[in-house]
């Protein structure tokens, strides 16, 4: 579990989420139900956190990033049943990444 949620292997692919997360999350904020828009602001902390774990802590911060992804993939797990079709081009810009969440 330790190698497949390393810096090595996840950063690139979060530092894209990161960077691009919110432009798509003011693109949308008018077409999301209140609920949804802070769920995805929510999962975007998360990743604002794994981010700043990876950046200053590394690999030594394990515990508390497989945490956090834990989360995302919980609110992942919400967009799957709403909103699909916004969802493909996400999971071919963050293979890495989405392939991992559902390992989880």
């Amino acid at each position: 579990m330790k190698q497949l949620i390393s810096k090595d292997v996840l950063y690139e692919p979060m530092k894209e989420m990161y960077e691009k997360y919110p432009k798509w999350l003011s693109a949308h904020k008018s077409t999301l139900a209140p609920a949804d828009y802070q769920n995805y602001v929510k999962q975007f902390g998360y990743i604002e956190q794994i981010m700043y774990i990876y950046d200053n802590q590394g690999d030594e911060g394990f515990g508390e990033v497989l945490r956090l992804m834990r989360e995302v993939l919980l609110i992942f797990a919400s967009f799957l049943e709403c909103r699909l079709s916004d969802l493909i081009p996400v999971y071919y810009r963050c293979k890495s990444a989405v392939k991992f969440l559902w390992i989880l």
